[in-house]
């Protein structure tokens, strides 16, 4: 007696359904690999990142305002409650890079105030998040999208005490790296170099169940339809 041949697979769902369910969760799989870095190069540290962030920005005022030449004072105005770390690193930070740039940097104790540019900062602000870009599967590893945003009050005061620039300004950094890459990218003895973890909770509780249900429905329906196929 000939073994009975399936004709009909017990998922009663349309074909083209299943075979695009598996395809969007092979592609949503595939979106979740890590980018592979530029000639192998790790991404940069959260430190480095906002050291260029708030250099660059303060450096291009200057640029535009000032004459290397000109004589100048750098100071970080903050609240108390704020970081008082970001505070010290980021007066290193900017009179490092001011000097690199052929900036002549003085430092405010001891030095006559009526010849010296001021260039305040105040109440600098970071904010760094690690956005979830797909869940962990089989094949596929979990990435996480990186935003780095800072925010100052920016101004340049001449020694006749002349406002020569003021405004608000906002930078902000975006890449991808892999979850084994944050305890690297960031420094403890720098807290606001740690950055918060988002996920969206639309994908974690609709999209992701939706997609792992399909993908579970299209493996049996093509396993009976093969072994169907077989007999």
């Amino acid at each position: 007696m000939n073994d009975p041949v399936f004709t009909q697979p017990f998922i009663f769902l349309p074909r083209n359904l299943l075979i695009g369910l598996f395809l969007l969760t092979y592609w949503s799989g595939a979106e979740a690999i890590a980018p592979e870095k530029d000639g192998g190069t790790s991404p940069p540290e959260n430190a480095a990142v906002l050291a260029r962030l708030f250099s660059g920005a303060v450096l291009a005022a200057m640029e535009r305002h000032l004459l290397p030449s000109a004589p100048l004072v750098i100071e970080i105005q903050n609240e108390d409650n704020d970081d008082p770390s970001l505070k010290r690193w980021l007066q290193q930070v900017l009179e490092d890079s001011s000097v690199k740039n052929n900036f002549i940097v003085y430092k405010r104790v001891g030095k006559p105030l009526n010849l010296n540019f001021y260039v305040y900062l105040g109440r600098p602000e970071v904010q760094i998040t690690y956005r979830s870009r797909g869940r962990k599967w089989l094949l596929f590893s979990r990435e996480y999208e990186r935003e780095v945003r800072v925010g100052f009050h920016l101004q340049i005061i001449s020694p006749e005490q002349k406002i020569v620039y003021s405004g608000q300004v906002e930078r902000d950094f975006v890449d991808r790296i892999s979850p084994g890459e944050v305890d690297r990218v960031e420094n403890p003895e720098l807290p606001f170099t740690v950055g918060t973890k988002a996920t969206s909770a639309f994908i974690n509780k609709i999209v992701e169940p939706v997609l792992i249900s399909g993908a579970t429905l299209t493996v049996i329906y093509l396993f009976y339809i093969l072994r169907s196929g077989r007999r």
